[in-house]
C-alpha cells in the first residue's frame, strides 16, 4: 500500500474490544470510513490535545 509523501505506514495490534468500541464509530463517518482511518483520526486528535496540554509539541502548531 503507497503512502502520502511525509507519512509512514505501521502496524498496530489491538484488542477486539476495543476495535469493536471503534467499529461504533463507523456509521457516523465523522471519523473516518474504515479502521484505519477511524485509527488515525482518533491518534491525531488526541495528539492535539495533548498539544494543547503542552504534554507534547506537534510541529505547525503554535504553542498553546
Amino acid at each position: 500500500m503507497a503512502t502520502a509523501p511525509g507519512t509512514t505506514s505501521f502496524n498496530v495490534t489491538l484488542p477486539d474490544e476495543i476495535i469493536e468500541t471503534m467499529m461504533q464509530l463507523l456509521p457516523s463517518k465523522a471519523y473516518g470510513t474504515n479502521r484505519a482511518e477511524i485509527a488515525r483520526t482518533l491518534i491525531i486528535d488526541m495528539l492535539k490535545q495533548m498539544h494543547a496540554q503542552k504534554v507534547v509539541r506537534l510541529p505547525g502548531l503554535p504553542a498553546s
